[in-house]
């Protein structure tokens, strides 16, 4: 049997600034991407023998080519005036949903889920408004907004296996943004009662915050922590923080426009997008120091962003379109020389052409690590394949 050995060389210079496709219209701003290819959305509808709202929980596997129902709210809550607000997932199988006066996760891709917090009629009272940030699945904290007066009131919870006040925060006029990095240390965007916008850390799960970031001009958006100690905050004005030292400190960066930022995500503390306003997307590959803008081929606002680790993102504008970067490759073929390949670079197929003589020979791809990525016993005189896989 003959040995047909290939060598394929991700270049990072070829694929930085691959284009942005469109890749699907229709979505609203309930649909979250966890990888590569899968995703979930709902729909909300109102559902009159019931007299309340019923939610439709979709999970594709195949890049929206296909969506299944995997879950009807009404299955874990009754139907009722609550609508569910905001769904996120941490990865394809643990997310969150909140609605009016609750939050429930699911850790089985929706199969099931867990009731968290339930304030109407609940020890705390009513409460409208609320942000959440679960480190894991049975570990997080969500801060409320109990629509006291004359003062407003917005008690920090923490949940573990039961709830627990940590602390209430006051002179707040609102808030827009609770992330933690792990069970102690965390960040809240507010806006204070003289329209300053801050961004508050504790490092003793809310106990006490001290404030790194002050601006009247730059209302901060978004946040994202590609590890411990390195992150980055996107602003109104064009303007981005980063941090090296778990939020400690900042340093403000100025880009190339002044669009709103909206959203940001890195897939290492070098490599990163940040996206806002009319479709503009910047894209950094040193960590911040310079920013290319990327055509997203859109003109509407960017409400969501995602990076991961095999250098795949996803945006999704205000309108609900769906596009998608995925880096282009270089090959470089070690080998027979009647083995044609194509196309050169590609994004994650390729077409390999070879004679019928090396039918039922053994295929090997290895990447520039020398790790094996592809293997398969060759058949006719072609083979398409996905290097994605």
């Amino acid at each position: 049997m003959k040995l047909l050995r290939i060598i394929f060389f991700v270049l990072i210079c070829n694929s930085s600034f691959a284009q942005w496709k469109l890749h699907s219209v229709g979505h609203s701003n309930s649909l979250w991407m966890t990888s590569d290819g899968v995703g979930y959305g709902y729909n909300t509808k109102w559902y009159s023998p019931g007299s309340g709202y019923q939610h439709d929980f979709y999970k594709t596997t195949d890049d929206w080519k296909s969506s299944t129902i995997k879950f009807h709210w009404d299955d874990f809550r009754q139907y009722s005036t609550n609508r569910v607000r905001e769904m996120s997932f941490k990865n394809d199988t643990f997310g969150l949903i909140t609605d009016d006066f609750g939050v429930g996760s699911t850790s089985n891709s929706c199969i099931s889920w867990r009731q968290h917090f339930h304030l109407n009629g609940g020890p705390l009272g009513a409460s409208l408004t609320f942000l959440y940030s679960f480190v894991r699945p049975d570990f997080g904290y969500v801060l409320y907004d109990l629509n006291s007066s004359p003062i407003p009131k917005y008690p920090l919870l923490r949940f573990s296996n039961k709830d627990t006040l940590i602390n209430s925060l006051y002179k707040v006029t609102s808030f827009n943004k609770l992330h933690f990095i792990n069970d102690s240390t965390g960040f809240l965007f507010i806006t204070d009662t003289l329209g300053v916008y801050k961004v508050l850390r504790t490092d003793n799960s809310g106990a006490s915050f001290t404030n790194p970031i002050s601006s009247s001009n730059y209302k901060q958006l978004d946040i994202c922590f590609p590890s411990e100690n390195v992150g980055y905050i996107s602003c109104h004005g064009g303007k981005v923080y980063k941090t090296i030292d778990a939020g400690l400190t900042w340093t403000l960066i100025t880009l190339p426009s002044n669009h709103s930022m909206n959203v940001i995500a890195f897939m290492n503390d070098s490599v990163g997008f940040v996206a806002g306003d009319a479709g503009i997307i910047y894209k950094t590959m040193n960590a911040g120091l310079t920013w290319q803008q990327t055509a997203s081929g859109i003109s509407n606002s960017i409400v969501r962003l995602w990076y991961f680790k095999n250098d795949v993102a996803y945006a999704l504008s205000s309108t609900g379109e769906l596009i998608k970067n995925k880096a282009a490759v270089d090959i470089e073929i070690t080998g027979p020389n009647d083995i044609m390949f194509f196309p050169n670079p590609t994004e994650e197929e390729i077409q390999l052409v070879y004679p019928e003589a090396y039918q039922n020979s053994t295929l090997f791809i290895f990447n520039a690590l020398g790790e094996k990525i592809h293997e398969e016993t060759l058949t006719g005189s072609s083979a398409e394949i996905n290097l994605s896989q």
